[in-house]
């Protein structure tokens, strides 16, 4: 009978680590290398399991899958040690800008301060695009960004601090609001106030981030003309629900030429190509770029699952996302430097959001939906007990900290916003 047990238990846990391999036994001494081995393996031990991830960096390209046949699992680091799950990658090699095209469209002061990463040559993959979000736009995986030491860094920008002003709309005829105030349809653009940039080589996969109506709806827009004589800019069609309204405030971004302050980067998708302005010298900072556009982890249909004490990060998505099911647990982790937010909760009943540090998401924090409004049967979710701070860095209205939507949820914890680290 005890030797049953001890096989029992021995069979109850799997050990992974990034010096790995999948073809090991996944026990502490000879662990996996993948989460999918790990995964696959708990499938087919007696329930519960325990999957400890020993100390280090587990890139994904892809989310990690789990579903009804994951149930009863604990993923847990092991104590001690510092496990960071990245959807990134970490940049090296950046050399001095030699393409005279290139430096030609640099200010003079920005040329020697700027330097270049081939991504190509280092396997990055996709870097995704701009596309247009905000005030009532649907979530979508953001493009690639820059962190230097933990911290968002700004595409490049004009004006570089602060905001630029509409002159007036452009359209001849503006219709009133029910307030008396005209805003101007967002098909006829509008004009730039006051001082312009300097000419730029191309308007291509230009954006402009703008409060363009109300103070509480942002959205950020492509720019399809912008007339340096005239002031007049255009956007693209899809527009957002309101007009232009003069004196309301912008930013144009993503322009190569307006890369020229500390903490700046632009890339060049097309050429493979990264140009950044680190903050501050020296070859001992972690520079990484955020490439996965799938969150880290989905969990689809699983019951009685625990992800405990590991950072989360890199990812130009969200980082967990939760449907269906029941009793999925977030504990104790760190969510930082993502695309859009920490937690996407999505049905099921009592998941829990627990003990996080959650900071730097691109849209909001935590998002719980459960439920049924037709029954009032609660979908008893929960986030408790964590710290959500510097949220919704790129969709900067409508994001909270967290999001309760549906019936019989819980929220108990301190939300912090803050406006250092990127200038967006």
């Amino acid at each position: 009978m005890t030797v049953t047990i001890l096989l029992a238990w021995a069979a109850a846990e799997f050990f992974i680590s990034p010096q790995g391999s999948d073809r090991a036994a996944g026990t502490r001494q000879a662990p996996f290398q993948t989460m999918e081995r790990a995964r696959d393996a708990a499938r087919a031990a007696a329930k519960p399991v325990t999957v400890w991830l020993q100390g280090g960096e587990y890139r994904r390209e892809r989310a990690l899958e789990l579903t009804v046949a994951d149930s009863e699992v604990t993923w847990q680091a092991v104590a001690g040690s510092t496990v960071r799950v990245q959807g990134g990658r970490r940049l090296q090699g950046g050399r001095a800008v030699t393409n005279r095209a290139v430096l030609d469209r640099l200010k003079p002061e920005a040329r020697s301060q700027v330097v270049e990463y081939d991504l190509r040559r280092l396997g990055t993959g996709d870097v995704g695009q701009f596309v247009s979000r905000g005030f009532s736009r649907p979530m979508a995986a953001a493009h690639a960004e820059v962190f230097f030491d933990g911290r968002r860094m700004t595409v490049a920008r004009w004006p570089n601090d602060g905001f630029a002003k509409i002159a007036r709309p452009a359209d001849p005829s503006p219709p009133d609001d029910d307030h008396g105030r005209r805003h101007g349809r967002l098909e006829y653009g509008f004009y730039l106030d006051g001082a312009k940039p300097a000419r730029w080589q191309t308007t291509k996969n230009v954006w402009a981030h703008g409060y363009w109506s109300w103070d509480w709806a942002n959205t950020y827009e492509e720019v399809t003309e912008f007339d340096y004589d005239s002031g007049l800019v255009k956007t693209r069609a899809p527009h957002g629900l309101y007009g232009f309204r003069t004196g309301q405030r912008f930013y144009f971004l993503n322009v190569l030429e307006e890369l020229d302050a500390p903490g700046e980067y632009y890339v060049d998708a097309e050429a493979g190509k990264l140009y950044f302005w680190p903050p501050r010298a020296g070859g001992n900072a972690e520079i990484a770029l955020s490439l996965a556009g799938e969150p880290l982890l989905r969990i689809r249909g699983a019951s009685n699952v625990t992800w405990r004490g590991m950072t989360f990060e890199w990812t130009r998505a969200s980082a967990i996302e939760i449907a269906g099911g029941a009793q999925v647990r977030i504990d104790k982790c760190v969510i930082r430097n993502v695309g859009n937010a920490a937690v996407m909760v999505d049905g099921g009943v009592e998941h829990t959001v627990n003990g996080c540090e959650i900071y730097h998401t691109g849209d909001g924090g935590v998002f719980l939906k459960g439920g049924d409004r037709a029954t009032l049967t609660p979908g008893k979710h929960s986030a408790t007990n964590n710290r959500i701070h510097h949220i919704a860095e790129w969709s900067r209205t409508y994001q909270p900290g967290v999001r309760l939507e549906g019936v019989g949820r819980r929220e108990e914890q301190g939300v912090q916003q803050g406006d250092e680290g990127a200038r967006h």
